[in-house]
């Protein structure tokens, strides 16, 4: 019997290594090669939309138990009233706090405004009474008395200021897409006097380092036993035409997951009483304002990450006081992060564009389109 041999398969016109297709694949290669570079210099929120996808991919990592929220909420409006609350209110809610013997507590808010003053002095008060305290200051213009504008410090009041641990700076610089993904752990003002960021300045209170122990160095910010990486150096436009200013001290946030990843506890359920102070024993306590209604809050890159817990999914602005508390967390456990070189975003970019040419080769029709969009 005769056996009958089989025809090969004709390959696919693509496949056949002729001049002409494999010029197709240097102009496929040399066309996308050409746009990566060009959209890397004019789109910066490219290699941001990066930061954000390798944030999901990694998903969330589990809340520290020793970083805690108290949280000025919506409930807690309706149960006290309209907020900004008497002084008073937030010194009984100190006091609570105060029991269960925390190693720092960080208040997100000035004071720097006169208010009741048997008021104010029960604030400070509490504050001195507890010892651990840190409140936040803020960069604003200010008239000097030749006329000038100067950028100075906004500071609390001086009987609450007197009563500190602490002050650090809470200033915030999203990226040009709107999403917060690092801080500037130092500030100063045009006097050259220097607060360290606000989440650095609860650390130092909480591990009791001293104020002088610290060193910079290229890259890298030694803070007691903590050595913190830093982004190189950048130079930005200020609002004053001509004028650039540089940002300096800059560290990548690593945040742990979507807003609500830490423990909160409700302000009013504190201040009623119905949340035992042991829960704050040997713990970094931030209070501040997580409503809505209260206007702070930021864009990180989690904001459309749909988490495990379902009061997260959707996408909600994390409030300020826990981008502090991610700021803590990064430093605290050392996991400060830090661009790649910039010849590896090419480089990656360059094997991406490699890998699709290759394999657009024995692929045709639809999958060859899907692999040239990936």
């Amino acid at each position: 019997m005769k056996s009958i041999r089989k025809r090969p398969p004709i390959p696919h016109k693509f496949m056949r290594r002729t001049p002409l297709n494999w010029l197709r694949i240097l102009l496929i290669w040399l066309v996308s090669l050409t746009a990566v570079f060009i959209v890397s210099s004019f789109v910066p929120s490219l290699s941001n939309a990066s930061i954000n996808m390798l944030f999901r991919l990694r998903g969330e990592l589990p809340a520290p138990d020793d970083i805690v929220i108290v949280a000025i909420d919506d409930a807690s409006l309706q149960k006290i009233g309209k907020y900004p609350w008497a002084r008073s209110v937030i010194a009984d809610g100190l006091d609570k706090i105060t029991e269960g013997k925390p190693k720092a507590i960080g208040i997100d808010v000035i004071y720097a405004e006169e208010s009741d003053a048997e008021d104010d002095e029960k604030l400070a008060q509490s504050i001195r009474k507890n010892g651990r305290v840190v409140l936040p200051t803020q960069l604003f213009e200010n008239a000097n008395e030749t006329g000038q504008t100067e950028i100075v410090w906004l500071a609390p009041l001086p009987e609450i200021d007197a009563a500190l641990a602490g002050k650090g700076h809470a200033h915030a610089a999203p990226d040009v897409d709107g999403t917060l993904r690092s801080v500037q752990l130092s500030k100063s003002d045009d006097k050259g006097n220097r607060f360290w960021a606000f989440g650095l300045e609860i650390l130092r209170v909480a591990g009791n380092i001293a104020p002088n122990d610290f060193e910079e160095k290229p890259n890298i910010l030694r803070f007691g036993s903590h050595n913190i990486r830093l982004l190189t150096e950048e130079t930005e436009e200020s609002k004053i035409e001509g004028v650039s200013l540089i940002r300096s001290d800059e560290m990548l946030v690593n945040y742990i997951g979507a807003t609500k990843s830490f423990r909160y506890y409700s302000f009013a359920d504190v201040f009623n009483g119905n949340v035992s102070p042991e829960n704050f024993k040997g713990k970094i306590v931030l209070v501040g304002a997580t409503s809505p209604t209260l206007g702070d809050a930021q864009v990180t890159p989690f904001m459309h990450y749909a988490g495990s817990d379902d009061e997260r999914e959707g996408g909600q602005a994390m409030p300020g006081v826990e981008v502090h508390a991610n700021v803590i967390n990064t430093i605290k456990n050392n996991l400060s992060l830090r661009f790649l070189p910039e010849f590896w975003d090419y480089a990656i970019a360059l094997l991406i564009i490699l890998t699709a040419t290759v394999a657009v080769k024995w692929l045709e029709g639809w999958r060859q389109v899907a692999v040239l969009a990936l």
